[in-house]
């Protein structure tokens, strides 16, 4: 009879065991798996930075940059900070954009067909 118990404790030790590493195994897998859809989730977008001058070479600071993404009509709108710098952060990839630079007393400038990379 001892030995009978022994053998049933035995059995349900070994079990709880093998319970116990399944469960380590599956808390792996599922962490290797949470990370790689959270890995793909990110979101990729693009930007312009540069420097508005005049034909003298002199910085434009207030200057209005406008990118409109044309498939989908969204504009991004910055004003030239000192030295007449500006970016635009977070555009939407590819495009077209067309970009637009004014300035009190400047004549508009247009440039179109303006594609964006990722990064």
């Amino acid at each position: 009879m001892l030995v009978q118990i022994r053998q049933i404790f035995s059995f349900f030790a070994a079990v709880k065991t093998t319970i116990m590493r399944m469960k380590k195994i599956l808390f792996l897998l599922l962490s290797v798996l949470a990370l790689n859809f959270g890995v793909k989730a990110q979101i990729t977008t693009s930007g312009i930075a540069g420097t508005v001058k005049n034909a003298k070479n002199e910085a434009l600071v207030g200057a209005t940059i406008s990118a409109t993404h044309n498939p989908t009509g969204t504009v991004y709108k910055v004003q030239s900070r000192a030295n007449g710098r500006f970016d635009i952060s977070n555009m939407n990839n590819g495009g077209p954009y067309t970009i637009e630079v004014t300035y009190v007393n400047y004549e508009k400038d247009v440039k179109q067909d303006v594609f964006l990379n990722s990064g």
